[in-house]
């Protein structure tokens, strides 16, 4: 139901002013019969005393006969020029303008349907709040589900998009405008509240699964999901202080998983007496320490700790080689 009550999730809704349409049937410019057939008659007649004034200034006898006949010939040539070229051209005009009136009808029409069909009205907005809070109180009897949460917030989203949509439309004296605004202001807390829940049951489960992997690349990819559902929701809520905590305690999980990693091959290492790579080893450990800009108490700790290992590391082996020398 809320699929065909947000049409489209975008809420992307076109909002197109009335405009006169063009005059149905409009023909092109054109000249009546009469009109052009007086237009070429005066023509003809001018061309005939052309004609004739200069087969006379040249001494021409019965010059009015060649001058007649050239006159006669451009009437009857545009005659038949209307009757063959010109109609023909007219008749298409005609016909392109009556489809292009057609077909701006039609999509004038269709939009405006389509307009109020998108549109957000009282009845509609009650009716997907409405809709939204028995969502959202069958999901607080779930629970830990965070599927339910993230269906909730996309519903939740989607009005907050279609009803800014409106709202940048909508007329102020519309009595839609207050139903509007207390929608959002409703709906917004269930969209910051089912985020959330989201997001940390989400991000839990990654963390859980992580700490039960074995190989350290399945640890790191869980970890990675868990930070990545944190950021999506601090798009939302940048400020919000449980998700940026959150953020934090992810990424020194994610640093401890790497430390670990190295830690484990540096004592390998150094059990096979391989002190050397054992020694690269903790270094490796180290980086990853010191990537962080943030320089923490725990992390100092754990950089003294290495350290001391690999100054031990270092003694075994000059003893080790004073031994062989």
């Amino acid at each position: 139901m809320a699929g065909n009550l947000l049409n489209g999730r975008s809420g992307r809704n076109i909002r197109i002013q009335k405009m006169p349409l063009p005059k149905i049937n409009q023909r092109p410019f054109w000249l009546a019969p009469a009109n052009y057939y007086v237009l070429m008659a005066a023509i003809s007649i001018g061309l005939f005393f052309v004609v004739w004034g200069y087969l006379n200034s040249i001494e021409e006898d019965a010059a009015y006969i060649p001058a007649g006949i050239t006159a006669s010939f451009l009437l009857a040539l545009a005659v038949l020029f209307r009757e063959l070229v010109l109609q023909r051209y007219y008749q298409n005009r005609f016909l392109a303008q009556k489809r292009l009136d057609y077909n701006l009808k039609n999509l004038v029409h269709q939009t405006q349907k389509r307009t109020e069909k998108n549109k957000l009205s009282i009845e509609k907005n009650n009716t997907i709040i409405k809709e939204i809070e028995t969502k959202s109180k069958a999901a607080q009897v779930l629970g830990r589900h965070s599927e339910v949460h993230f269906e909730i917030f996309e519903m939740c989203n989607a009005y907050l998009e279609y009803s800014l949509k409106e709202l940048e439309t909508i007329n102020v004296v519309s009595p839609r405008l207050s139903s509007i605004r207390k929608g959002r202001e409703k709906i917004q807390k269930f969209h910051k509240f089912h985020l959330l829940n989201w997001s940390s049951i989400e991000s839990q489960n990654r963390i859980k699964e992580a700490k039960i992997n074995v190989a350290i690349n399945e640890k790191l990819e869980n970890a990675q999901r868990a930070l990545s559902v944190l950021f999506s929701a601090l798009e939302f809520y940048p400020d919000e202080q449980q998700l940026v905590e959150s953020t934090e305690a992810v990424k020194e999980f994610i640093i401890s998983i790497k430390v670990s990693h190295w830690v484990e091959q540096a004592e390998r290492a150094a059990f096979k007496e391989n002190y050397k790579r054992a020694i690269n080893h903790y270094r490796d450990a180290l980086f990853f320490l010191a990537r962080e800009n943030e320089r923490t108490h725990e992390h100092e700790k754990v950089a003294e700790q290495i350290n001391a290992e690999i100054e031990k590391l270092r003694e075994i082996s000059r003893k080790k080689l004073i031994n062989l020398e």
